[in-house]
């Protein structure tokens, strides 16, 4: 009886060690896994590479560059400050929300004088605990004297002035509508058309927009032993092809709608729908 009790434990037991060193190997293994990527311990080997992105899985990209034949897989920086996406888009990408500058011509009571040529997708510096924010990022500013105001400070019962100034605009895009932009900058909110051909650059630290094809300079460290798996701590991308979508083909004028009969999608209606 003694006996079969004493075999009995000592098989728990031998079951107990093996359950432990399983544990202790999974622990093991997703704790390896965790510091290839997160931190590095022992020596770890500084890395600059530069390439083209070959293919994209969550924050993890495929780097190649074809003359050295190398290649590396590369973690995306946990911090934003140290991603910069930056190139072109078309009129298409614009959203509420972005923020925007551009220089623009107006006259004293804030009319746009003429489209704008050149916009910019930005994103506004981080303010640092105990810092005051910068106030030139938001707003409009004058490029040259325009008799002494701001463009938002123009009295309603002043004489109406003729002379028209260059202003920078800088905010949130509130709506982009029929060729119109609609900027809250400040307190104020700009209204100006946008050329049809406008330059519109991208410079933002957003990866969800990088594509196969752009060119990425990443700075980061790896194990030795681990040379082809990159922690990036910054990384620059270019991007190959503008942002946004190509503008759908304007249809052809449609026929008017029979008397009494509601118009049709291409007909012209008496729309007075906010622009955003």
């Amino acid at each position: 009886m003694e006996m079969r009790e004493t075999f009995g434990r000592i098989v728990i037991f031998v079951a107990m060690l093996l359950v432990a060193g399983q544990a202790a190997a999974q622990f093991g293994a997703d704790e390896y896994q965790q510091d290839m990527w997160s931190k590095p311990k022992g020596k770890a080997e500084t890395v600059q590479a530069k390439g083209k992105i070959h293919a994209i899985q969550g924050d993890v990209l495929q780097v190649a560059n074809e003359e050295l034949r190398q290649q590396w897989l590369v973690k995306m920086p946990r911090d934003l400050a140290g991603i910069r996406v930056s190139g072109t888009a078309r009129s298409t990408y614009l959203r509420p929300g972005m923020m925007v500058r551009f220089s623009g011509q107006f006259d004293a009571k804030g009319n746009s004088q003429a489209p704008i040529e050149k916009l910019e997708v930005f994103t506004p510096k981080t303010v640092k605990e105990g810092m005051l924010p910068d106030q030139q990022q938001f707003g409009i500013f004058p490029e040259a004297v325009f008799g002494g105001k701001m463009l938002e400070d123009a009295t309603a019962g002043a004489q109406p002035k003729t002379e028209v100034a260059s202003f920078v605009v800088s905010g949130q895009l509130r709506g982009f509508r029929k060729g119109e932009l609609f900027v809250a900058a400040g307190t104020t909110l700009v209204r100006a058309p946008l050329a049809e051909k406008a330059e519109i650059s991208v410079d933002v630290p957003d990866y969800r927009w990088v594509r196969v094809g752009d060119e990425i300079e990443v700075h980061g460290w790896s194990y030795p032993h681990l040379m082809t798996h990159v922690v990036a701590t910054r990384v620059s991308i270019q991007a190959s092809q503008p942002f946004g979508e190509l503008p759908e083909e304007k249809p052809g004028k449609s026929p008017a709608a029979p008397a009494g009969k509601r118009a049709g999608p291409g007909a012209k209606t008496d729309d007075k729908e906010l622009p955003f």
